[in-house]
């Protein structure tokens, strides 16, 4: 039974990590909307700049100029994060996080 528990607990620990977004489909107020296209076309716009920087040839540039597109890169990356919420786990975290649970055990 002690595995059985075990096993629950871990299946119910993994749906409780992941963000899902709840979508109100019978969204009427103007302000909502308006607000959900602001930030569609932010992100479009941001992912259009990362595409930008990707196909750019940076064996020409210097130090000074790969370090600004560093930190302009890190800035749109949590921009994004910004714009589109959630909670991100990454597969490590999850992995220890699942080892201290069967430890506690």
């Amino acid at each position: 039974m002690n595995k059985m528990s075990l096993a629950i607990t871990v299946i119910i620990l993994l749906f409780t990590f992941f963000s899902v977004k709840a979508k109100n489909k019978t969204v009427t107020n103007k302000n909502a909307l308006a607000l959900q296209s602001t930030s569609n076309i932010k992100s479009n716009v941001l992912l259009k700049r990362l595409e930008i920087i990707k196909e750019m040839d940076k064996s020409q540039m210097n130090k000074e100029e790969l370090t600004n597109l560093l930190t302009e890169v890190r800035v749109i990356k949590t921009q994004l994060i910004a714009v589109d919420g959630g909670i991100f786990i990454s597969a490590g975290a999850l992995i220890v996080i699942l080892i201290v649970l069967l430890f506690l055990l």
